[in-house]
């Protein structure tokens, strides 16, 4: 560790955000050789881990050999799909060199329920939409929130996109109609990166239908690819 910046050393695999209120990190240095600093820190991926956030503030360093742990709260982050722990260390010019281990435990109650790859086209009639199902059905007991991560690539024109639910009672061939989900249509020109953040699903999940599906409506006369991933949260 001969390097007197900060240095990102170790990482876990990427937690899912959606649902997820803290992480717990813990980090074991041992034979230690020279001064040695280290600290934990999380970062974010709004939808895709191939395009991280920054890291954030590090926890308390650890300069000596044991078991240092650390708790971040996530709560008051809503809009991003997942979350990394890293380790990041110092040393001195002279060179310093120890063991570590980094690990990482989070606090949540979501999953994925559906990731796809949707193709768009010019559609000639102005002003209406596709639907296009994402998934396949699945158990909706609890689910309360949804997050949508669409990365759009490719785009040319403008395309209006807005999330969709719908509800079935047991018979997957015969779903009720698609409700909206959130504000409003979002307008997409560009190639980019965006979440809904955390979307209430509307109407609420009605007794008596087991199952749940998402799904995507669009409209525009415009191209591009959209690569979609829905997360829900329970509870």
């Amino acid at each position: 560790m001969p390097n007197t910046s900060s240095v990102t050393l170790l990482t876990t695999d990427w937690f899912l955000k959606a649902g997820t209120t803290a992480l717990d990190g813990a980090l074991e240095l041992q034979g230690l050789s020279g001064v040695v600093s280290a600290a934990m820190r999380v970062r974010y991926a709004k939808t895709t881990t191939q395009r991280p956030g920054l890291w954030g503030t590090p926890s308390t360093a650890q300069t000596t050999a044991g078991v240092g742990t650390a708790r971040f709260d996530l709560s008051a982050v809503t809009d991003q799909m997942w979350v990394q722990l890293g380790m990041v260390g110092t040393g001195p010019a002279t060179g310093a060199e120890c063991f570590a281990r980094l690990q990482g435990a989070a606090q949540g109650n979501g999953m994925v329920l559906a990731q796809q790859t949707v193709e768009v086209e010019p559609d000639t009639n102005v002003g209406s939409y596709t639907y296009v199902a994402l998934g396949k059905a699945f158990a909706q007991n609890g689910l309360t929130r949804l997050m949508y991560g669409i990365t759009f690539s490719g785009v040319s024109g403008s395309i209006l996109v807005r999330p969709v639910y719908r509800q079935i009672k047991g018979n997957v061939e015969a779903p009720q109609d698609w409700a909206d989900q959130g504000a409003g249509d979002t307008t997409q020109s560009v190639d980019g990166d965006v979440n809904t953040g955390e979307l209430v699903i509307a109407p609420v999940v009605t007794p008596g239908f087991l199952l749940g599906q998402v799904g995507i409506k669009y409209a525009g006369a415009a191209r591009g690819t959209m690569k979609i991933l829905v997360a829900g949260i329970y509870g």
